[in-house]
């Protein structure tokens, strides 16, 4: 009798399970181990704990020497821990010798792995953004990764002198954190860093991206909530007439690692991705919004709810980049140039039964994108304005707050105004 191949996963990722979700289990991204269906990971749990060994390896044959480049070691650990895209596969002999990779539909086939050309990218990417860093920029000099042992525990190592213990070291890589995911040289000594840390992070996340050159005014958005979460659904053929069967599934995005939670409803796993392509590159905060089609395990998933704190932060974005987008139409037409684009012309997404925009409809990437068109109008016509503009715009975000002191002795209330760094949203 022929023995059934089990289900594979997509060649890689990591998959909790169990009451609680007690184990991790990092499958192979970067073809030294055999990706691993459900069954057999636990089943063989050890095979597929990763080690530092085995981290090291990778670095090796990406050219990288932890000791030398530790700002790397963010890169190299997302691509550690980065699965197959859908439609993959790893080939391996009878003898289990990795052969290369096979994309089923088309019937491509590479000897690296798929992700391995846009990592190598982001390396030399990090190089040079080191070699042009100022000073003060350029990060720790230590070389502390967390990676996860045989039963889902986490360590950290220190891949120059071997050092291993359970807690993190001072100046530990753990995960990338920031506006954007993968700082080179990053330190994350705190679980909850203060906010003028984050402000600084996301700055200097935003100048190594290339969007504080290209999107001034990001410096002067409200941070996002540290995780988005949405609800979406797919179709799903299910059954032996093949009849449509409607899966739903909650998605959360954790802004300062840069990962993707997936989790089916009804079932008590959960699939964490390193990241999600999509249409401008890997998927990012400004993607995410009710309307949004992604690719979540293989299927077209569009999202249809979030929770409140998304669309809040959402909803108070796109209004701040209404408002910038609004200010400089009067700025081009005060020069008799008459755009073509309406404000606003980024509309929320709309859902079933629901006769208004859902606040957390704004797709926010291309708000930026009209608002970068606008400002290289004015930057053609009046060069002079567009420079004031983007400095106004690049500043940190201030509020107003109102306080009132009361004088029961005189029984009179004073009211003082003062300004608040901590608080985003600035409206310019």
């Amino acid at each position: 009798r022929r023995r059934q191949r089990p289900h594979r996963l997509g060649g890689g990722g990591v998959v909790r399970s169990g009451p609680g979700k007690g184990w991790l289990c990092p499958l192979r991204a970067f073809g030294l181990e055999s990706a691993l269906s459900i069954q057999e990971v636990t089943a063989s749990m050890s095979t597929a704990a990763g080690g530092p060994e085995d981290f090291l390896a990778l670095a090796d044959s990406f050219g990288v020497d932890p000791s030398a480049e530790p700002f790397l070691v963010p890169l190299l650990r997302q691509f550690f821990y980065t699965p197959l895209p859908p439609g993959w596969q790893r080939l391996s002999t009878l003898d289990g010798e990795h052969e290369g990779f096979l994309h089923g539909p088309s019937g491509e086939r590479l000897t690296s792995h798929p992700a391995r050309a846009f990592f190598e990218r982001r390396l030399e990417d990090a190089r040079r953004h080191q070699r042009e860093a100022a000073p003060a920029e350029i990060g720790s000099s230590e070389s502390w990764v967390e990676l996860y042992g045989p039963t889902g525990e986490s360590r950290f190592h220190d891949l120059c002198s071997g050092a291993s213990r359970s807690s993190p070291a001072p100046h530990a890589t753990t995960h990338p954190t920031g506006f954007d995911r993968d700082l080179p040289g990053h330190e994350s000594p705190q679980a909850s860093p203060v906010r003028g840390r984050e402000w600084s992070q996301r700055e200097s996340s935003a100048k190594f991206l290339g969007l504080a050159e290209r999107w001034p005014w990001v410096s002067g958005s409200e941070l996002p909530p540290e995780n988005l979460v949405f609800r979406g659904w797919f179709q799903e053929a299910s059954g032996a007439r093949g009849e449509l069967v409607r899966r739903e599934l909650t998605l959360e995005y954790n802004c300062c690692r840069g990962e993707f939670v997936v989790q089916l409803s009804g079932s008590d796993k959960e699939y964490v991705l390193s990241h999600i392509p999509g249409k401008y590159g890997a998927v990012t905060e400004l993607d995410l919004h009710v309307g949004a089609v992604l690719q979540l395990l293989g299927k077209p998933t569009e999202l249809k709810q979030a929770n409140l704190e998304t669309s809040t932060w959402i909803q108070r974005e796109a209004s701040r980049l209404d408002k910038l987008e609004e200010g400089l139409l009067r700025s081009v037409r005060k020069y008799g140039v008459h755009s073509t684009h309406a404000a606003g012309g980024a509309q929320a997404a709309k859902v079933v039964f629901r006769s208004l925009p859902n606040p957390a409809g704004a797709d926010l990437r291309q708000r930026h994108t009209d608002v970068e068109r606008l400002y290289r109008v004015l930057q053609e016509i009046r060069p002079s304005d567009a420079e004031t503009w983007r400095r106004k715009v690049s500043q940190r975000p201030r509020t107003t707050v109102r306080i009132q002191h009361r004088d029961d002795a005189a029984g009179s209330t004073r009211t003082t105004m003062e300004n608040s760094e901590e608080c985003g949203g600035g409206e310019y």
